[in-house]
């Protein structure tokens, strides 16, 4: 019986031992590792957001690394042709549109994709493939017919736009890209009320397309409702202040109300944006022919 009891005796003062060691002097060295322990945790876990935030903080950066650890993926290979794109760089862009497509042949987005790059180095032909092979792979994809229509419409094969243009709105009743190349067409064509109706639409869907205020504020100040196309040019120029046309064409409908000091000080924006060039000529023009 008394065996027992010592044994229970001595668990006993083993459980309150580890607290009371603490304040020990004796036993300094165990406090210091055990404190030790949680602070090279965090450290650790530092050092690893760190590395993912340097990782993170560039997106060529961010998918170059997501095609080291997984080559055979081509997401990757699109999202960083993408990302070179969006600089500008379209060979290197085609480069990994091309590795996207030879590990997955049926890859629709990256077809467009390409065919945008081809498009903006002038490659039409070799866009109008690519765009027409995303439409057969997925017919319901919107955004090749936009993208087929915007070459066509440079092409000056109008009529052809416009039907591609509206099969995109009609998969995509929201596609404001598709109903700004419609108006900008029939601004072309001069049909004003229906570029409107068009332009119109695209600033409901969204509001903060700067592009398509322009234009709207062209085609009202072309109608001679210089008050209206001055509220859409206002919109263009507040939502993208180095906007020079927008400015350009907010001036001209002023300097129409015969508001000519607000005219002045927007023909002196236009020439500040960007001092040379045909806009800047003709503001400086008309700004001589209003002093």
């Amino acid at each position: 019986a008394s065996k027992k009891k010592i044994k229970s005796g001595t668990s006993t003062m083993a459980i309150h031992s580890v607290s009371d060691d603490l304040g020990k002097p004796k036993d300094k060295e165990s406090n210091k590792a055990f404190l030790l322990i949680p602070l090279l945790i965090i450290i650790a876990l530092l050092i690893a957001a760190y590395e993912r935030n340097m990782i993170w903080k560039d997106k060529i950066t961010l998918w170059s690394d997501v095609v080291e650890k997984s080559p055979n993926k081509a997401r990757g290979y699109n999202n960083l042709g993408t990302n070179y794109a969006n600089r500008n760089l379209h060979e290197m862009a085609i480069s990994y549109y091309n590795l996207a497509i030879g590990i997955s042949p049926n890859f629709a987005i990256a077809y467009n994709n390409r065919g945008c790059a081809y498009t903006n180095k002038g490659l039409h032909s070799l866009a109008i493939e690519d765009f027409n092979r995303a439409i057969a792979i997925d017919s319901n994809y919107a955004e090749p017919y936009v993208n087929l229509g915007q070459v066509f419409h440079k092409e000056g094969n109008h009529e052809q736009a416009i039907a591609l243009f509206e099969k995109a709105i009609q998969l995509n009743p929201n596609d404001y890209l598709a109903w700004n190349k419609i108006g900008a067409i029939y601004m072309d064509w001069d049909l004003l009320d229906e570029a409107v109706a068009a332009l119109k639409k695209v600033v409901e869907v969204n509001p903060d397309y700067d592009i398509a205020w322009s234009n709207l504020g062209i085609v009202l100040r072309r109608k001679g409702d210089y008050r209206q196309a001055i509220e859409s040019l206002q919109r263009a120029v507040k939502l993208n202040p180095d906007y020079q046309k927008a400015w350009f064409n907010l001036a001209l409908s002023q300097e129409m109300l015969n508001d000519i000091e607000s005219a002045k000080r927007n023909y002196e924006m236009v020439i500040k944006i960007e001092p040379t060039g045909p806009l800047a000529e003709e503001a400086k023009r008309r700004l001589v022919d209003l002093n």
